[in-house]
């Protein structure tokens, strides 16, 4: 079960697994999300119009524009988070 830092953390991740299409359940059963949490999460994504509800299979996807957030928020972190990794 993922846990987060902050609400931006918990975005980041709602958009990458929704990139494949994925159903609430799924992402609740994979975060310390309760579903009340997550569907203010989806909400504002959804308004943001960072994500998609596709109705005929009930799963979330991100959009285009969550897809550019995506890379924004990914530059900007690789370039502000120390990677010890290396």
């Amino acid at each position: 079960i993922m846990t987060f830092e902050n609400p931006s953390d918990i975005v980041e991740f709602i958009l990458e697994v929704a990139t494949a299409g994925i159903k609430s359940s799924a992402i609740i059963s994979r975060t310390s999300l309760s579903s009340v949490d997550l569907t203010e999460y989806l909400h504002v994504l959804l308004v943001h119009d960072l994500i998609a509800y596709r109705q005929i299979d009930k799963k979330y996807l991100t959009t285009t524009k969550g897809m550019s957030y995506l890379e924004t928020y990914n530059d900007i972190r690789s370039q502000t988070v120390p990677n010890f990794a290396q």
